[in-house]
């Protein structure tokens, strides 16, 4: 049966192998991954770089860039087999990464969101009172391959709110800062609703 016979059912996450090895061909291809459940939640890290300055009119502060970090994935697969499956993908892609040092793609299609990532790890456990299997994965996101960049737009939102909460006048205040800070899918969601509609 495939996504077609199934028009209410959302397009689950897709986790691409940029580095698979096809042993029938003996060349570097990519392969693809449906998760058997779409996410439960997904949130990111992302790194603020700005800089501030006093002038006559008072301080300045520049955004300079704006870069996620890490992301942070939680879902469910249903299943022990299905887990166990998950799991060993997720293996499976880790050590391609690392014997070919190719990033892998994740696509979350019902969000329209589109990353090249790095596989950190991933945590699964179960007893006898487990019934849905959840799992947890956590990725070094590389680039940011998103039609729109809805979750860079909400974090420098996100940051120039925070900014313009302190403002104010420090003398010890160097000027250069980075900092980290973490955004969940919840507040790019929002952010979006709060954009006027064409």
């Amino acid at each position: 049966m495939s996504v077609m016979d199934r028009p209410l059912v959302p397009h689950t996450v897709v986790l691409v192998d940029n580095a698979f090895y096809n042993s029938q061909t003996q060349k570097i291809t990519s392969a693809s991954y449906n998760f058997p459940f779409n996410l439960n939640t997904l949130d990111w890290t992302y790194q603020t770089n700005t800089q501030s300055y006093d002038t006559i009119g008072g301080r300045v502060t520049q955004i300079l860039s704006v870069r996620a970090t890490t992301m942070q994935l939680q879902g469910e697969a249903g299943s022990r087999g299905a887990l166990l499956d998950l799991y060993t993908i997720f293996k499976s892609i880790q050590d391609n990464q690392s014997q070919y040092k190719v990033s892998a793609t994740l696509h979350v299609p019902s969000q329209n969101l589109n990353y090249r990532v790095w596989l950190k790890q991933m945590q699964i456990a179960w007893d006898v009172t487990t019934v849905t299997y959840p799992y947890n994965m956590s990725f070094e996101i590389q680039q940011d391959l998103s039609a729109a960049n809805a979750v860079m737009d909400a974090a420098a939102d996100v940051a120039l709110n925070q900014i313009a909460a302190n403002i104010g006048f420090s003398p010890g205040w160097t000027g250069l800062s980075s900092s980290d800070m973490n955004l969940s899918f919840t507040a790019v969601k929002q952010y979006l609703d709060s954009i006027p509609k064409p």
